[in-house]
Formats: structure tokens, C-alpha cells, sequence
């Protein structure tokens, strides 16, 4: 082959990698968009978006992991489902514990959101109507600048962008409850992202932040039967209620704590068909 054709050919295939846009089946991938404005792999997010034009709402998902692990690229497929359901889906990374401690990666979260709520509409994203999704961890992450205003307000923004949330069998709602009810989780898992000063636990709880009359979006609520999260999941339901705020649930007592997420897209999964219910509820108002 000639040189100069081998030459263009490799530039070309430079240029796809540098990039790292993947184009499949009438969704586009663009990887690793670092909303820090430098590069950072832990502060980095990845959007699935439709290549049909026009505005499209948009699923802001957080992974899980303990605070300490997990990565947003382990949920293509949830990803290229929704997509597929006329979603724009953008998967988050954060700093992670023990290398940061809280807020850190709480604020990650929040600037990331800030991010999205400026750019998505350069990828067919519909600012108005952003809805937050977050797996364990990921769970706490976004009901915690969902409730709290202080994480947004850093970056000019307010909850009100903020149209419905979707929890999937989160832990650390209430963070105190926790250590006192379930010391030895608490040290194994809670102590290394939040250490044990009360006051920043009670600050790191969602729950603490919720009160009457403030906005709160509309939320549901998804847990297991894992004592952990169940327990916590009642609390919030209970903090939500006292508050008057808007919010559904779902039970999945069949699903174990990992496959409350990780089904999600599958043939008959019942987490998937109330997901879907609550957002064309959403969409629809």
C-alpha cells in the first residue's frame, strides 16, 4: 500500500481515538468529556446521545461503589437502553474514597450536573427536563444535591433544574442511623468516605436537608430487601412525607442490592417498566 495512503489512514484513526467517539446503531458515544475543564479520569463524564435531531430529556446517572469504587463505563448497556428510548444518557465518574473525603466527591457531582445543564443541548439534550439517577452510592449522591442547594449554588445553579430523581437502593440517607443501627457497615464502608465527626455526618445526610416549603423533585424511591437500604429507604420515604413532597416507590424484593441496577434494560424487569412509568409520568407534566 502506498505510504501517503497508510499515512492519512493512521491520522484518521488518531483522530477517531483522540476523540473517542463511537457511532452505534443511531446513538452517539462521546467518551470522556472532563467536566473540570482539565484532564481527570475520576472527573470525567461519557453521553449517550441520538443522532435524530431535536431536544431530547436526558437521564444524569451516578454509578455506586461505596463511595470507593465503580466506574460509569460498567453501564453502557443501561445507557444504550435508554437511548434507545429516547433518552440522552450521560454517565458520571467522581473522586473516590479513601483518595477524598466528603464533600469532596459530593461537589464532583455537582459540577458535573452544572456541566450538563450548560452543554447538553450541543448533543441534543434537553436542559428542562434533566432527570437524576444514581445507583447505592450514587443514590446518596444525587438525593444529597438534589436536597441540599449549597452543592449546585457553588456552581450558579439551583435545585429547580432538577426536574424528577430516581434512587436505586441508596444507603447513607441517614448517616447517623446508620452507624448507630449498623456499626460494623459503618466502619467497614461509611467511615473511610465520611469519618465519624456527627456534625458532617448529619451534613452528608439527605434527609437533614429536606423541610417544608423548599423545592424537592419528584422522587422515586427503589430498595431491596437488603436490611441496610430497606431501613434507610423507609426513613427517606418517612422525611419525604413529613415534608410534603412528591415521591412513588417500588419494592423490588425479588432483586439483590447489585441487580436492582444491573438488570435494568432487561426483558421483563420490573424495576425497568416502573422506571419508564415514572419518567413518562414526568415527561408528561
Amino acid at each position: 500500500m502506498d505510504l501517503k495512503v497508510l499515512a492519512v489512514a493512521f491520522l484518521v484513526l488518531v483522530i477517531v481515538i483522540l476523540l473517542l467517539v463511537v457511532v452505534k446503531g443511531g446513538s452517539r458515544v462521546v467518551r470522556d468529556v472532563y467536566y473540570v475543564g482539565v484532564e481527570d479520569g475520576y472527573r470525567a463524564l461519557d453521553i449517550y446521545t441520538l443522532s435524530t435531531r431535536g431536544k431530547h430529556p436526558v437521564i444524569f446517572f451516578v454509578h455506586g461503589g461505596a463511595w470507593t469504587m465503580g466506574d460509569k463505563g460498567n453501564h453502557a448497556a443501561k445507557a444504550l437502553f435508554f437511548v434507545r428510548k429516547g433518552y440522552v444518557f450521560v454517565g458520571v465518574n467522581y473522586r473516590l474514597a479513601p483518595d477524598v473525603k466528603y464533600p469532596a466527591f459530593a461537589y464532583d457531582v455537582a459540577q458535573a450536573l452544572a456541566w450538563v445543564y450548560n452543554h447538553i443541548e450541543e448533543y441534543g439534550g434537553d436542559r428542562d427536563k434533566i432527570y437524576l439517577m444514581g445507583h447505592s452510592a450514587g443514590a446518596h449522591l444525587v438525593a444529597l444535591i438534589s436536597y441540599d442547594a449549597e452543592f449546585l449554588g457553588r456552581y450558579g445553579l439551583n435545585t429547580t433544574i432538577i426536574k424528577g430523581l430516581i434512587l436505586l437502593d441508596g444507603g447513607g440517607y441517614d448517616t447517623p442511623y446508620v452507624r448507630e443501627e449498623f456499626p460494623l457497615l459503618f466502619k467497614m464502608i461509611y467511615e473511610q468516605a465520611f469519618g465519624d465527626d456527627e456534625e458532617t455526618l448529619r451534613d452528608a445526610s439527605p434527609i437533614y436537608h429536606l423541610k417544608k416549603g423548599m423545592y424537592v423533585p419528584p422522587t422515586l424511591v427503589i430498595y431491596t430487601s437488603w436490611k441496610h437500604t430497606y431501613a434507610e429507604a423507609q426513613r427517606l420515604m418517612d422525611a419525604l412525607r413529613r415534608v410534603g413532597a412528591s415521591y412513588d416507590y417500588y419494592y423490588a424484593e425479588d432483586k439483590t442490592h447489585d441487580a436492582v441496577s444491573r438488570d435494568i434494560g432487561k426483558p421483563g424487569d420490573k424495576v425497568t417498566e416502573k422506571i419508564l412509568d415514572y419518567l413518562d409520568k414526568l415527561n408528561s407534566e
